[in-house]
């Protein structure tokens, strides 16, 4: 009758087997204990890689991408708020001029 589980250990050292959880592969208690501390160690690394990784992606979304092309749109900008900024003055003297002469009419 064949087995459905698959025996790690070869030296049958303890009587008692370990069963582990989706898995297939029945262990003695000293290879059950290697192999969890591996997996513990696995979980270690991969905790560390995921925590870079979230670093990683918050330091991306907290600084702003700067193309070269940024800094014509922002002269423009500049370039535009002067002309209105003069337009206004111009606007304002006009108005001025408008009406201190219909009050001395």
């Amino acid at each position: 009758m064949a087995s459905s589980s698959q025996t790690i250990c070869s030296e049958r050292t303890s009587t008692a087997n370990y069963k582990r959880n989706g898995s297939k592969k029945t262990y003695c208690k000293f290879h059950n204990d290697q192999h969890r501390k591996l997996l513990d160690e696995q979980l270690d690394w991969l905790t560390v890689d995921h925590d870079d990784l979230q670093q990683k992606l918050l330091d991306h979304e907290s600084t702003p991408t700067y193309h070269p092309s940024m800094s014509v749109i922002d002269k423009w900008e500049q370039e535009s708020i002067a002309r209105i900024q003069n337009i206004a003055v111009l606007a304002r003297r006009r108005l001025l001029q408008v009406l201190n002469q219909h009050v001395e009419e």
